[in-house]
């Protein structure tokens, strides 16, 4: 079995060393990055096996690198786990949204590093790339269908609000 590379994009470097120590321990090969250019850059020449990203970053953000990388057919079987500080639903759904695979927050209770070198390795080995790909076109047709079902809601209640305006005109005059 070839030895998997995992790209760590990390700005604070004390995490990113870390979580890259704990990572080769597990015998993966490790690259790093320290900002969403150099991320993007490092994913199209080195073409990582997993790429855990965190979302502030300097120059792009990770909500950004992950919807280039997931738009883009030649990256987009990729795993990305957004690794972050922001703990709100809404940043949650944004990276979810974006394609991330998985979301982790920094500050959870059950965070660790040795806890993601697990979640790495059983990301790795519990789907083959093929797999991946099939996923990211369910999700992307979920998607789709999410965002068609939203409109036709809209669609629905604009005609609704719509029908109420008129009625209650007509009730005006009489």
């Amino acid at each position: 079995m070839t030895t998997k590379k995992i790209l760590v994009v990390e700005d604070e470097e004390d995490i990113r060393k870390l979580l890259e120590n704990v990572l080769q321990a597990k015998g993966f090969e490790v690259i790093g990055a320290g900002d969403g250019i150099e991320a993007v850059n490092m994913t199209y020449h080195e073409e990582p096996d997993l790429i855990i990203l965190d979302i502030r970053l300097p120059e792009m953000d990770g909500y950004q690198v992950c919807r280039l990388l997931k738009t883009d057919e030649k990256y987009q079987h990729i795993p990305i786990i957004m690794l972050t500080a922001l703990p709100n639903l809404w940043s949650r759904f944004r990276g979810l949204h974006t394609g991330a695979d998985m979301y982790i927050i920094k500050s959870a209770p059950d965070f660790s590093f040795l806890k993601i070198a697990e979640m790495v390795e059983e990301m790795l080995t519990r789907q083959p790339t093929i797999e991946r790909r099939e996923k990211v076109e369910d999700r992307r047709q979920i998607l789709e269908d999410s965002r068609q079902e939203i409109k036709d809601k809209r669609e629905h209640l604009k005609d609704r609000r719509e029908w109420g305006e008129d009625k209650r005109q007509a009730s005006e005059y009489r």
